[in-house]
Parts: structure tokens; sequence; C-alpha cells
């Protein structure tokens, strides 16, 4: 038999204390107490991201609905005004004006700044230069029905034109580019979600 290279130990086995009995039961029971209340934690974490993430995503979509909105008001109301505004007599700008909701279409553009500013920063900017049209477009609305001064001098009314095609104008470019941030966005959180 070939020699033993290896240094020898001798083990000596200390003598085992019994451990009381409800021990051998509390360790195990605590070990999955605490697992089960971090794994709790931990999907109250999750769960609480992903309604985030839900929420953001049902604003966002409703704030493309919204600014649809925008279009067809600028498409039905804001154009057919301005058109009105060529013409030689302000009658048909001024009946438009009349019936124009411009206050709520403010309240519109009111509600996508918020709705922005909320869930989606990056589009701020686009959304107060869209809430500054409004405005704007109140103010030419407000200047049309003035009863005071039915009739307009041709100076008045190529301003009232030229500051309708600037809202026009600036309302493009704000959807336009609003509603593509929003939508790319919209379209990251849903993949997000995957």
């Amino acid at each position: 038999m070939p020699p033993n290279l290896l240094p020898s130990y001798d083990l000596v086995v200390l003598s085992q204390a019994s451990s009381p009995a409800w021990i051998d039961f509390a360790a195990p029971a605590l070990g999955a107490a605490v697992g089960a209340a971090l794994a709790g934690y931990l999907g109250y974490l999750a769960s609480i991201g992903a309604g985030k993430r839900m929420v953001r995503q049902a604003k966002l979509e409703e704030c493309i609905l919204l600014l649809g909105e925008v279009e067809v008001f600028k498409r039905e109301t804001i154009a057919p005004i301005k058109n009105y505004l060529r013409r030689p007599t302000t009658e048909s700008a001024m009946q438009s004006a009349q019936d124009a909701d411009s206050d709520g279409f403010v309240r519109l553009c009111e509600r996508i700044s918020i709705l922005v500013k909320l869930h989606c920063r990056e589009c701020e900017d686009g959304a107060d230069k869209l809430l500054k049209a409004s405005h704007d477009f109140r103010s030419v609305v407000v200047t049309l029905t003035d009863r005071a001064s039915p009739q307009k001098n041709p100076d008045e009314v190529k301003n009232l034109h030229d500051m309708t095609a600037e809202v026009e104008r600036a309302i493009n470019i704000q959807l336009g580019e609003v509603r593509s941030r929003i939508e790319k966005e919209a379209t990251t959180e849903k993949r997000s979600k995957i």
C-alpha cells in the first residue's frame, strides 16, 4: 500500500447540543415569513410601476384624441374665418366668429397642455405654443364680434386675416410636432409593457 502523502487530521466532533423543538419549527417558519414579505413588497412595487405605465399610456392616447379635435376645429372653424376675412365684407367672418366656440377651443388646448405637463414633458413647449395660439384665436373672435364697432376698416380686416393665418400656421406646426412626439412616447410605452 502506498504511503499516505496527505496530512491526516483528527476530527473532533464536539458534542452537539440538542436544540429545543420550537427552534426546529420557528427557523423555517421565520424564513418563509421573511421570504413572503419580501416577495409581497417586490410584487407591490412592480404593480405600482405597471399601474403608472398604464395610466401614462391612457393619458397619452387621450392627448392624441384631443389633438385630433384641435385639428377638426382648425379645419372647420379657423380656416373658414381666415378665408372669409379675404373678402371685402366681413359679415360671413363675423357670423362664423359668433358661431365659433373659442372659449371651448382654449379649454381644449388647456387640457392638452395639462396632460402634456403631467405625462410627456418633452412636448411641453409645443403644447404651450398651441395654448398661446388658442388665446390668439380667441382675441380674433372677440375683435370680430365686437358690437361697438361692427364695421371694420380694411387695415383692421387685413390684420385680423394675418393674425388668423398666423394662428392656423402655429397650430399646424405644433400639432405635427406634439403629435409625433406623443405618438413616439406612446409607442415606446407600449413596447415597455411587453
